[in-house]
């Protein structure tokens, strides 16, 4: 089955917002499944309430990464992600971001140290490396890690 994934990228100067399921050694951007009938948009600002609170809009679309995967469990993967700039309203999400739900917990990263984070898909830190530089991403990867 492949899967809809909507993620956001919250900056804050220089800074990213990335999430970690507690106890994996990898991490990734905010978001999560776009369920049947909502847009990208939607499942986005659903998934970020969800899990920090944070109240925002979706600015620019970023991106579409679809990667193909298998997890340390041998399960396999394939998601098809769109990425979108958020902007949160006022000061949420701009401090310490506090996970509402128990299996993530969420960082602030420097973009220039994107790979001490382990970020996945590993395409994110050319993406964002690009973002930082203001160039534009390609609008679509296809990766298989």
């Amino acid at each position: 089955m492949i899967e809809n994934i909507s993620r956001a990228i919250i900056l804050k100067h220089d800074k990213i917002l990335l999430a970690r399921q507690i106890g994996c050694n990898y991490t990734f951007l905010p978001g999560g499944h776009i369920e049947f009938g909502e847009t990208a948009e939607t499942a986005l600002h659903r998934e970020l309430m969800e899990e920090t609170g944070i109240t925002g809009r979706c600015g620019k679309f970023i991106s579409t990464i679809e990667n193909i995967f298998t997890d340390a469990d041998g399960k396999k993967y394939h998601e098809i992600a769109v990425y979108y700039l958020y902007h949160p309203n006022n000061a949420n999400g701009t401090e310490k971001v506090s996970s509402l739900e128990e299996h993530l917990e969420f960082v602030w990263a420097d973009i220039d140290e994107l790979e001490d984070f382990n970020i996945k898909p590993g395409i994110l830190d050319d993406v964002l490396q690009k973002l930082s530089l203001n160039k534009k991403p390609d609008r679509f990867y296809s990766v298989k890690e």
